[in-house]
């Protein structure tokens, strides 16, 4: 058998327990009469019973206690969820040192872990004496008391009081507490000579709208021709079970729309946690393409050789056709074009060493315009990382049908060293 399957035949033993003890029907019946002092509490009969069978946290649990404890102690500030525990414990340690009357003469809190841990007839009587030292400590709730009597008439019914829906034949009693399809059903039965004492049953009768209508239908239990069940039968059919339907399709109602509304909570999630990773893309692809773009525009800047012979780039770029900002290169880049230049030029002196006389004059030719491009000129990028890239391709932009192009002189400037593309240029030549 799985651990599941185990779990859950537990779980469906302890709401049986706890649907046998009469103290669950002293809580539901509480909570009904009071509900306007519970913040908003609303549960029928069968989610108590289940969330004090579960052996985890469960909302409605921390929820009652957390509420109980607060009129209890006559608190301005909440009990917050984490400490509920806590302050149960204390409190029940209180009540015992005082002497108010408790099922043990001990807190079984402190036999535990936690509350959980507790099984379910504690936590029954725990809940069910917190509900009585409500009613005897707390301040809302006395008021409310007090107001019912002050300003109720003789002849009218105290909205507080818990009296029977009906009686039977058999002076058995059903009662109903405005919520579900639970009816509870109260049995005396009396003691006989002197020893005896007299026996109270309380019962679960029905839990669905089914259980009602059999239960109302069958003669063994309702017998339509004896008087009080006449009475009983005709309530029950005529004012009851209308009720009960309602309430369970109010009640599937409210589900439908907490359910429809957990769904749209989790396509909310999912578009925002969507939403981000679409964002993060783009942020990330922004910051691509502007590096991109700024290898791009280094490329297209310029670059000036010094007298020296050394490849030097400078920290500002030459500003874009609308001068809106300036891009800067970092040492580390200046330095790779840098030694990359210097390997060039040495590929391209020995080659230039090792050719014939018309190299030659063509080499003396090349070191005077590179000489007066030095003295004033600069180099843009796009063309230095195309000129670094090997000493062949050095050689074959150097050459002389190059030097003479137009797109040569555009680059690189006239041959008196003009920069034809920076006009700030004859500044940098008075400089040198």
């Amino acid at each position: 058998m799985s651990t599941t399957s185990v779990d859950t035949n537990t779980t469906t033993e302890n709401e049986i327990k706890v649907r046998s003890m009469k103290e669950i029907c002293y809580i539901v019946a509480f909570c009904d009469k009071f509900k306007s002092n519970l913040k908003g509490i609303e549960f029928w009969p069968e989610e108590l019973e289940r969330a004090i069978a579960t052996e985890y946290e469960n909302d409605l649990i921390e929820n009652l206690h957390c509420t109980f404890l607060n009129n209890c102690l006559n608190r301005k500030k909440p009990i917050e969820r984490t400490q509920w525990q806590k302050f149960l414990s204390e409190a029940i340690d209180q009540k015992i040192k005082k002497g108010y009357h408790f099922y043990q003469d001990f807190n079984p809190l402190r036999r535990v872990k936690n509350y959980y841990e507790l099984n379910v007839e504690d936590k029954v009587l725990i809940l069910n004496k917190l509900i009585t030292w409500q009613l005897q400590d707390s301040l809302i709730i006395r008021k409310m008391i007090d107001s019912e009597y002050r300003n109720g008439k003789k002849n009218e019914e105290n909205s507080l009081e818990v009296k029977p829906y009906g009686v039977d034949r058999r002076g058995r009693r059903y009662y109903y507490f405005g919520s579900g399809a639970r009816i509870y059903r109260e049995t005396i039965n009396k003691g006989k000579g002197k020893n005896k004492q007299t026996k109270i049953i309380w019962e679960a009768i029905t839990t669905t709208v089914e259980d009602v209508e059999n239960y109302i239908n069958n003669p063994k239990e309702i017998k339509p021709s004896a008087k009080l069940d006449k009475v009983l039968y005709k309530k029950l059919v005529d004012e009851l079970l209308p009720e009960i339907k309602k309430e369970i399709q109010l009640k599937e109602k409210r589900d439908a729309r907490k359910v429809r509304q957990e769904k749209l909570a989790q396509r909310v999630a999912l578009l925002h946690a969507n939403s981000e990773i679409v964002a993060s893309r783009t942020r990330s692809g922004t910051r691509r393409a502007a590096r991109v773009n700024y290898a791009e525009s280094s490329a297209s800047s310029g670059t000036s050789i010094s007298r020296q012979g050394s490849f030097v780039l400078q920290d500002d770029a030459t500003p874009t056709t609308n001068n809106s900002h300036y891009a800067t290169r970092s040492r580390t880049a200046r330095g790779t074009e840098k030694r990359k230049y210097e390997e060039v030029t040495q590929d391209h002196d020995s080659d230039t060493r090792s050719s014939s006389s018309t190299k030659s004059s063509k080499k003396s030719k090349i070191s005077a315009d590179l000489s007066s491009v030095s003295n004033g000129a600069r180099m843009s990028r796009t063309t230095s990382v195309v000129s670094i890239g090997s000493a062949a391709t050095a050689n074959s932009i150097f050459s002389r049908a190059d030097y003479e192009s137009p797109e040569f002189r555009e680059v690189f400037g006239s041959e008196a060293g003009t920069d034809l593309s920076d006009p700030g240029s004859d500044a940098m030549d008075e400089d040198l």
